[in-house]
C-alpha cells in the first residue's frame, strides 16, 4: 500500500496524557502543499516451502464438536483450522493453538442473537458466522423458509458492522415426511412439505430478496457418493454461492475402513473444489460411534482422526522440499485419477489411475541441483511410470508385478521451485508414495517398522530400504527420543533382549550405505510384559475336608505330582490365604481325574464373606485356565458344589494370579502464590510449582478457574502470563490457579492470589528538531505500548506510529517534511 501526502495546515502538537490530560505545544509555522493521491493494494501469494512429511493446516478444514480438551486441540490443530459447537461460546484452548471458533445462531431464539451480539462486541472477530441448524428438520431449528430468512437477516444485521459474512442455513439433505416442516412455498404457490433441501433453499432465498447469505451449507451422512452428488448439485443450482459441508460422516460405519473410505476421498474432493469454502467432520467424539470419532481419549487420535489431520491441501503455492518421501495424495493437480485408502502396509491413501496415462503434478523445492534417485511405491497393474518436467521426459520406471513393489528411476533436477508430472502408463495403477533420495545415493527411509514385546524383549521387523547396505536400530524410553544406537545390522529384523519388564520402549530405524544414512523411520513402541507370579504358591491353605495322605498343602506346593483330595461328598471347598489383598485376574486349576462339574471361584477380604467372580456348571477337568477375572480380596476359594465322579474333589495345583491394588489417588499440592503488583502494560510471569505424592507421580495439568481478561496459563509448565491493559489499571484482580492430576478419580488443588494493577505514568511528549527533522522525545514508564496519532482538527485522529514496550525515552521523527499537525500519545494495550 502506498500513500502520498502533502499538507497545508496550521501546526500544533498535542499529547494526550492518561485519560484526559492534554498538553499542547506550539511549533514554528511551516508551510506545505496538500495532495492526497489514490492508493492501490496488491496481494502477492508467496510460495510456502515445507518438508515432505510436514502436516499442513487447511483453511477449509474444521470440526463439529461438543467438547475439546487442551490435548484435543493440540492433536487436531496440525491439520484443522476452525471448529464450531452449535453455539456462541468457544471452548478454552491453549494459547499456542491457532484454531478459529465460528459461532452459530442455532435457531430463531433471541438468546442466540443476544449471545452473538455480546461475543462480537467483546472484540471477537470470527471470519464467518453460522446461522440456523437444519431448519427443515423436526428436532432441530424446524423453521419455515420465511422465518429462516427473517432470522438470517437479523443475524446478518448483527454481523454487518464488523464486515463478518454469514453462512445460512445448514440443511439436512433430506428427511422423512413426518420429520419435515410444511409451509406455503412462494415459488410453487402451495403448501409444501420440505423433505429435500433444494425447494427449501429456493424459498429461503426468495424471502431473503437482495439480502443474500455469503454461502449455503448442507449435511450428509450417506458416504462419499452422496457427498459429491449433493455438493455438485448445490454448486450447479447456486453457482454464485460458496458451499459448506458442516456435518458429514458415514453414520453407519462399522469399521475404521468404512469411515476412511468416506473421509479420505471426501476431504480430497472438498480441498480440490474452489467453490467449497469450508467443511467439518461430525465430529470430534460421537457417542457410540468409535469409527467416526476423531478422538478416542484426550489428545488420542483414532484412525479417522489421524487421516483427517494428515490429509493434505492442494495449494499451487505449496512446495515440498526434497529429498524426502512424498505421499501421492500431496499432489497439486491431477488428471484421470481417483483416491482411496491405501491397501499397502503403510501410508495413508493411494492415487489410482482411472485411465491409461492418468497423471499427478507435484510441487517440489530442490535446494541443490543434481541427479536424484526416485523410488515409486506401486501396485495394481503393470506398465511404465514416467516423470516429466514440462514437456521434457525426466525418467522412466517399469512396474513388472501387480502386487505392491518399489520401482526406481533417476531424474536430473535444477535448483529451485519446480513442478513434476508423474504419469501412470496403465489403467488402475496405484501410487502410494514417491521417495526422492539424496543426490549422492543415500538409501530410502525404512518402512513398515513393527515391534512385538514379550516379558523382557522386543522383536523388530521392517521392510527393505532401496539402496541400503545396513540398518541402525535406535531406542529410547521417551517418546520422540533422544534415541540411542543399540545395534547395526544387515538384516531387516532384530530382537532387543534383556529389557526391563513392564516398560515402554520406543524405536526408530535408519538405513545406511557407504555414502550416508537415511533419516529415521516412523517411531513405533512396545511395552514389555510383567511376568505373572503364582500368588498362591506355598501360602497357607484351608479346606473343608481331607482324604488321608492328600493334604491341602499339596494344592499350593508347585509340584504337579502331588495333590489334595477331599471327602466324597458335596459341597467341598479349598481356599488360600494370599496374605495381602490383590486384584485377582486369573485362576488356574489343575485337576486330577476327580474334578468338579459345578463350582465357583470366590474372593473375600476376611474368609467369611465371599463374592463369586467365576461360576460354571460344565467344568471339564484337566487344566482349566480361567482368565479375564476381576475381583479384589486376600482369600481365594474354589467352592465345589457338584462332583463329576463318585470320588471327592482332587487338585494337583491351585494357581492364583493378580496385581496389587493401586493405592488411592493422592491430590496434588500447589505451592502458595504471593499477591502481586504490576504496572499496566508490563507482563506478569509467575511459574507455579506443584507436586504429586503418588508413586510414580502423575502428570499434572494447570488451568485457570478465575482470571482477568487476557491472562493465560501454560497447561504443562504452569507458567502464568498476563499483560494488563491500560483500561485494567487502578484495579485489583483475583486469580485462581488450579492443578489437576489424571488419577481416577481426578483430583485438584487450587491457590488464589490478587494482582494490583498500577496505572503507568502519563507520557511526556517534547518536540525537537534533529538533523533537520521534526520529531518528539517521548518519556514515560517502560512496559506499555506507545502510539503516536496525528490530527488536523483535534477531532479525527490517525495512528502514525506504534512501538511495543519500548525503552524510554525514545525519539520519533516525522518523515514528512515540515508537518503541521496536532499530535498525541496513547498508551496501550
Amino acid at each position: 500500500m502506498c500513500i502520498k501526502l502533502r499538507w497545508l495546515t496550521p501546526a500544533y502538537f498535542t499529547s494526550k496524557l492518561g485519560k484526559a490530560r492534554r498538553i499542547v505545544a506550539h511549533a514554528k509555522c511551516l508551510v506545505l502543499l496538500f495532495l492526497l493521491s489514490a492508493f492501490s493494494t496488491q496481494i502477492f501469494a508467496w510460495p510456502q516451502i515445507v518438508n515432505c512429511d510436514a502436516p499442513v493446516q487447511s483453511r477449509k478444514r474444521g470440526i463439529a464438536t461438543t467438547s475439546m480438551s487442551d490435548a484435543d486441540f493440540r492433536a487436531l490443530v496440525p491439520g484443522v483450522s476452525w471448529y464450531y459447537n452449535w453455539g456462541t461460546t468457544p471452548y478454552a484452548k491453549p494459547a499456542d493453538v491457532t484454531m478459529d471458533f465460528l459461532p452459530m445462531a442455532w435457531n430463531g431464539s433471541s438468546s442466540f442473537q443476544t449471545a452473538l451480539t455480546s461475543y462480537l462486541a467483546a472484540g471477537n472477530r470470527p471470519w464467518r458466522v453460522f446461522a440456523l441448524n437444519e431448519p427443515n428438520l423436526k428436532g432441530q431449528a424446524f423453521m419455515t423458509p420465511s422465518n429462516s430468512a427473517i432470522t438470517f437477516r437479523q443475524v446478518k444485521a448483527i454481523c454487518d458492522p464488523y464486515n463478518i459474512p454469514v453462512i445460512s442455513p445448514h440443511m439436512a439433505i433430506g428427511s422423512a415426511v413426518s420429520d419435515s416442516i410444511t409451509a406455503y412455498d412462494p415459488l410453487q404457490l402451495s403448501n409444501v412439505t420440505y423433505t429435500f433441501q433444494e425447494p427449501f433453499l429456493n424459498a429461503f432465498l426468495y424471502y431473503c430478496g437482495s439480502t443474500n447469505p455469503a454461502g449455503l451449507s448442507t449435511h450428509s451422512y450417506g458416504g462419499y457418493g452422496e457427498i459429491t452428488w449433493i455438493l455438485g448439485t448445490m454448486h450447479a443450482d447456486y453457482p454464485t454461492q460458496k458451499i459448506w459441508l458442516t456435518e458429514f460422516c458415514p453414520w453407519d460405519a462399522a469399521s475404521n475402513a468404512t469411515a476412511l473410505a468416506t473421509l479420505i476421498p471426501a476431504v480430497d474432493y472438498c480441498e480440490r473444489m474452489s467453490w467449497v469454502e469450508g467443511y467439518s467432520w461430525f465430529m470430534s467424539r460421537v457417542s457410540g460411534n468409535p469409527y467416526n470419532s476423531l478422538l478416542s481419549d484426550s489428545g488420542v487420535l483414532t484412525p479417522a482422526g489421524q487421516a483427517y489431520v494428515q490429509m493434505p491441501v492442494h495449494d499451487t503455492n505449496l512446495f515440498y522440499r526434497i529429498p524426502g518421501r512424498l505421499q501421492a495424495e500431496r499432489y497439486v493437480a491431477l488428471s484421470q485419477m481417483s483416491i482411496a485408502p491405501t491397501d499397502d502396509t503403510n501410508g495413508l491413501a493411494d492415487m489410482i489411475s482411472a485411465a491409461a496415462n492418468g497423471s499427478l503434478d507435484f510441487n517440489i523445492q530442490v535446494d541443490v541441483a543434481g541427479n536424484y534417485p526416485v523410488n515409486f511405491r506401486v501396485a495394481g497393474t503393470t506398465g511404465q511410470i514416467r516423470v516429466y518436467k514440462g514437456a521434457t521426459l525426466m525418467g522412466t520406471a517399469t512396474v513388472t508385478q501387480t502386487a505392491w513393489s518399489t520401482v526406481s528411476t533417476t531424474v536430473s533436477l535444477t535448483a529451485g521451485l519446480q513442478t513434476l508430472r508423474v504419469v501412470l502408463g496403465s489403467n488402475a495403477q496405484k501410487l502410494n508414495w514417491l521417495d526422492f533420495l539424496t543426490t549422492n545415493g543415500t538409501p530410502s527411509v525404512p518402512a513398515n517398522l513393527n515391534a512385538t514385546a514379550s516379558s523382557n524383549q522386543v522383536a523388530l521387523t521392517w521392510s527393505i530400504s532401496s539402496g541400503a547396505a545396513g540398518y541402525k536400530i535406535k531406542s529410547s524410553t521417551i517418546s520422540g527420543g533422544p534415541y540411542t544406537n543399540i545395534v547395526s545390522t544387515m538384516a531387516t529384523s532384530f530382537t532387543n533382549t534383556g529389557l526391563a519388564t513392564g516398560t515402554t520402549y520406543y524405536y526408530v530405524v535408519s538405513a545406511t550405505n557407504t555414502v550416508g544414512e537415511s533419516t529415521n523411520s516412523i517411531q513405533v513402541s512396545a511395552t514389555t510384559t510383567v511376568p505373572q507370579v503364582n500368588l498362591a504358591l506355598n501360602k497357607p491353605v484351608v479346606v473343608s475336608s481331607t482324604q488321608s495322605g492328600y493334604p491341602a498343602t499339596n494344592a499350593v506346593d508347585g509340584n504337579a505330582g502331588t495333590r489334595w483330595s477331599s471327602a466324597s461328598s458335596d459341597p467341598q471347598w479349598l481356599y488360600v490365604d494370599l496374605q495381602a489383598s490383590y486384584n485377582i485376574t486369573r485362576v488356574k486349576l489343575n485337576w486330577e481325574a476327580a474334578y468338579a462339574k459345578s463350582y465357583q471361584i470366590q474372593v473375600s477380604s476376611n474368609a467369611v464373606n465371599w463374592v463369586s467372580i467365576y461360576s460354571t456348571d460344565s467344568g471339564g477337568g484337566g487344566i482349566e485356565d480361567l482368565t479375564g477375572l476381576s475381583g479384589t480380596g486376600r482369600y481365594v476359594r474354589m467352592s465345589g458344589t457338584v462332583r463329576a465322579t463318585v470320588y471327592g474333589y482332587s487338585l494337583y495345583e491351585l494357581e492364583v494370579y493378580g496385581t496389587v491394588p493401586a493405592p488411592p489417588n493422592q491430590p496434588p499440592v500447589l505451592a502458595a502464590i504471593p499477591d502481586q503488583t504490576i504496572l499496566a502494560g508490563r507482563t506478569l510471569l509467575i511459574t507455579n510449582s506443584a507436586s504429586d505424592a503418588n508413586v510414580p507421580p502423575q502428570p499434572l495439568a494447570y488451568s485457570l478457574s478465575n482470571a482477568p481478561a487476557g491472562a493465560s496459563i501454560d497447561g504443562n509448565s504452569g507458567v502464568f502470563t498476563w499483560r494488563p491493559t491500560i483500561a485494567q489499571a487502578s484495579s485489583t484482580q483475583t486469580v485462581t490457579v488450579v492443578v489437576s492430576d489424571n488419577g481416577s478419580p481426578a483430583l485438584t488443588a487450587a491457590q488464589g492470589f490478587t494482582t494490583t494493577v498500577i496505572p503507568p505514568a502519563s507520557p511526556a511528549l517534547n518536540p525537537a528538531f534533529t538533523n533537520n527533522q521534526f520529531g518528539f522525545w517521548i518519556n514515560g514508564d517502560a512496559g506499555p505500548d506507545y502510539t503516536i496519532q496525528s490530527s488536523t482538527n483535534l477531532v479525527s485522529w490517525n495512528p502514525v506510529f506504534t512501538t511495543n514496550s519500548p525503552v524510554v525515552p525514545f525519539f520519533w521523527a516525522e518523515t514528512n517534511s515540515y508537518p503541521l499537525f496536532f499530535y498525541r500519545v496513547l498508551l496501550g494495550p
